[in-house]
C-alpha cells in the first residue's frame, strides 16, 4: 500500500442531514413536557443539519475484534451537530493546579437519541437496503462484541444501546464561556477587568458545521476588537 493511504482520516464522503420534523417535536415533547412551537423553536424554526454522515473506506483499527484493514470492512460515523444536552464545568478546589470537573452528559436528552436513530438508521438504509452498497457490495455490519448486527428492523431500544456503547467526543467542544452568560460582544469575560476569552467557548448555540473554519473568523475579529481597543486607549493616554 502506498504510504499516503495512511495519512489523515479515510473519509471520501460527507453528508450533512436533517432529520423529519414531526420527530423533533415528539422528542422535545417528551423532553420538556409540552409541545414546542414550530415558529420559534430552535430546532424547528427552519430546516437544519442534525447530523453529520461520513463514509471511509477503510475500517479504524480501534473497532474491535473481528475487524481489519484489509479491505474486508470500511467503515461509518455519524457526528451529532447540534446536540441539546447540557453538561456542566465546575472547579474541584481553589488550587490552580486542580483542573476543572467536566460532565458532558452526553445524549441525556431524547432529541439527542432520537437525531442518532435516525442517523444509524439512515445509515443502515444506506449500507443493507436497495442501494448500490446493499445490493453488492456490504454484507452486513460487523458489530461490537456481545451485540448483533444492526439491521433495517432494528428496534429503539437497541439502537438506543448502541448509542449508550460506542458514542464518544469527536473532540470539537464549544459553548462553555458562552457570549451573553459569560463574555459580551467584545469578548470581554463578564464582570472581569483585563480579561477576553477567544476561542470555540464563546460560540453561544451549537451549529450544522465543523468549528474549525468560525473559530479562525473570530479569531481574526477579536484580533480587529483588541487593536481598536488598543488604539483608543493609546488616543485617551496620549
Amino acid at each position: 500500500m502506498e504510504p499516503q493511504y495512511s495519512w489523515g482520516a479515510h473519509i471520501p464522503f460527507t453528508v450533512s442531514n436533517p432529520i423529519p420534523a414531526a420527530g423533533i417535536a415528539a422528542a422535545i415533547t417528551a423532553d420538556e413536557g409540552t409541545p414546542p412551537d414550530p415558529d420559534t423553536n430552535f430546532y424547528l424554526r427552519n430546516i437544519q443539519a442534525m447530523n453529520e454522515n461520513n463514509i471511509g473506506f477503510a475500517a479504524h483499527i480501534t473497532l474491535g475484534d473481528g475487524v481489519h484493514i484489509d479491505g474486508t470492512h470500511i467503515a461509518s460515523t455519524i457526528v451529532g451537530l447540534k446536540p441539546s444536552s447540557r453538561g456542566r464545568i465546575t472547579i474541584s478546589s481553589a488550587r490552580i493546579e486542580n483542573g476543572p470537573i467536566i460532565d458532558p452528559n452526553y445524549y441525556a436528552t431524547e432529541l439527542d437519541r432520537y437525531a442518532w436513530r435516525t442517523g444509524l438508521r439512515n445509515i443502515t438504509e444506506l449500507m443493507l437496503g436497495n442501494t448500490t452498497l446493499g445490493r453488492g457490495i456490504i454484507a452486513s455490519e460487523t458489530p461490537p462484541k456481545g451485540f448483533e448486527p444492526m439491521t433495517l428492523d432494528s428496534t429503539d431500544e437497541y439502537l438506543d444501546s448502541r448509542i449508550a456503547h460506542g458514542a464518544f467526543s469527536t473532540y470539537h467542544p464549544m459553548g462553555s464561556c458562552s457570549m451573553g452568560k459569560v463574555v459580551d460582544t467584545d469578548l470581554r469575560v463578564i464582570g472581569v477587568d483585563g480579561l477576553r476569552v477567544v476561542d470555540a467557548s464563546i460560540i453561544p448555540i451549537p451549529f450544522g458545521a465543523h468549528l474549525q473554519s468560525p473559530t479562525y473568523a473570530l479569531a481574526e475579529h477579536a484580533a480587529a476588537i483588541i487593536a481598536r481597543d488598543t488604539d483608543d486607549l493609546k488616543t485617551v493616554l496620549s
